[in-house]
């Protein structure tokens, strides 16, 4: 999930991305605190989760779109659009 997990105390925090991964979670939760427990000899050991938020991001759609997108990932596209005096073709 390349999401930052918090520890506050013997509170585990994991932060994540939707009801998926809470659903996935919840069907090892016992499981992972036991092994938490025994691990680091803590009896106290609890875990929360927390949802983020990802920043949407939408992939170009149309020729026209896709063409704004490559130009500005490499100006050079840009310029040879320029200079052949090319338009995108509907």
């Amino acid at each position: 999930m390349n999401q930052p997990v918090q520890i506050e105390g013997s509170l585990i925090i994991i932060p994540l991305l939707n009801r998926v991964q809470e659903t996935l979670l919840q069907n090892i939760k016992e499981e992972l605190i036991a092994i938490l427990r025994e691990t680091f000899n803590r009896s106290d050991i609890q875990i929360q989760t927390t949802f983020v938020q990802q920043p949407q991001s939408r992939k170009p759609y149309t020729d026209q779109e896709k063409l704004l997108f490559l130009s500005k990932k490499n100006s050079a596209i840009a310029l040879l659009q320029e200079r052949l005096l090319l338009e995108v073709a509907y």
